[in-house]
């Protein structure tokens, strides 16, 4: 899996905030982040927070197809839950 370039100022500064040293190199290309929603993949709020994040590591997004805010404690029997990549 190719790996994307990371802002290694930002991710150090990051580091201090949280008290952390400085990456090494090779931790760099180790970060990497989850991002879900439940607005959508079409939120326009989560395509600029992957922007963000992207340069501090590999960034794997995951979202509903559509708005499901509040369906958190609902069951799905009826039909199956499908994945696809976008």
């Amino acid at each position: 899996m190719p790996t994307r370039p990371v802002d290694a100022r930002r991710l150090d500064e990051y580091g201090k905030r949280h008290g952390y040293g400085p990456c090494t190199p090779t931790e760099r290309l180790l970060v990497l982040i989850l991002l879900t929603n439940d607005d959508g993949i079409y939120a326009p709020g989560l395509a600029a927070l992957e922007r963000v994040l992207s340069t501090m590591g590999e960034v794997i997004v995951v979202a509903p197809a559509t708005e499901q805010s509040g369906v958190g404690h609902s069951i799905t029997f009826l039909k199956p839950l499908v994945a696809h990549e976008v």
